[in-house]
């Protein structure tokens, strides 16, 4: 039985057609630019000064002295153009000039049953494509802050905070149990982990913590169980990871054997997907 999800906030017992419908069913799809305009309100560029804005607590409307009082003071006195402080930007500051937030995505009521994963629209940028590029660029043994591109163009684009920072879904989820990697041979997940974000989970929250968990060292007992090909292919990925910076002049790197390390040659995300047995997700990898 499904218990692990929805941590007793719903009778699992019964089937989907028997439970009530959630208070704001996703019948319609949710347009690209209302996904966006979410990471643009929580993440905004104001005055070339990155600034955080959500989560946030309350909000006030500020006259337009304030909003140029509160701009001017974000930059130094000294040096304008080198000297930046983001953290005098006011949480929750209204003005016509800045984006608004947006109304579809409410604060979750933690009291409130989640629905299943089923049951829920994902983020574009998180859409398991079964062909051509995904619709993110990412190997799993970097940092999400830093090399994560946009994987259906023709340049390198990187991915910003306000795109890290758009809902995961629609409606929001508080909590999300990853207990899959779609396509793994092994009987079961064996690293299962679980996203959590009482404000409701953003994009880089799961990818956050998809790489801290495939960052973790793989235990000499869990190395070895497995079977002799996947050994050598763990090794093989593990190799290609230290020697990455060689061929530009680095020396190889020092560093043990990490969960990233067991994918072989499909470390790159493509992905999440509800799992099978319907309750929790699944990550989705593939090659380059």
């Amino acid at each position: 039985m499904c218990v692990g999800y929805l941590s007793g906030q719903s009778d699992v017992t019964k089937r989907p057609d028997e439970r009530p419908e959630p208070d704001s069913p996703p019948n319609e799809r949710v347009p690209l630019h209302e996904w966006k305009q979410y990471g643009y309100w929580a993440r905004p560029f104001i005055n070339d000064v990155l600034c955080q804005n959500s989560p946030v607590t309350s909000e006030k409307t500020i006259s337009t002295q304030a909003l140029a009082d509160l701009i001017t003071n974000m930059r130094g006195a000294e040096d304008p153009e080198f000297e930046v402080f983001p953290d005098r930007w006011i949480v929750g500051a209204k003005h016509r000039a800045l984006p608004p937030r947006p109304a579809r995505w409410k604060d979750p009521d933690p009291n409130a049953p989640l629905p299943f994963p089923w049951e829920v629209q994902l983020n574009p940028l998180l859409h398991h494509l079964l062909w051509g590029p995904s619709a993110l660029r990412w190997c799993i043994w970097e940092d999400p802050l830093l090399a994560v591109y946009y994987g259906r163009t023709h340049m390198n684009v990187l991915c910003t905070d306000a795109d890290r920072a758009q809902p995961a879904t629609w409606p929001f989820l508080t909590y999300m149990h990853f207990n899959a990697v779609l396509g793994d041979d092994a009987y079961k997940f064996p690293w299962p982990f679980t996203v959590f974000n009482p404000k409701g989970i953003k994009v880089g929250d799961i990818l956050a913590e998809i790489y801290y968990n495939f960052q973790l060292a793989v235990t000499e007992a869990e190395f070895g169980s497995w079977p002799e090909f996947r050994r050598q292919a763990a090794k093989r990925t593990h190799q290609q990871r230290l020697h990455r910076w060689v061929d530009f002049g680095a020396p190889p790197l020092v560093d043990y054997l990490r969960r990233c390390d067991a994918l072989g040659a499909k470390m790159y995300f493509r992905g999440i997907e509800p799992s099978v047995d319907g309750c929790g997700w699944m990550i989705v990898f593939g090659p380059y």
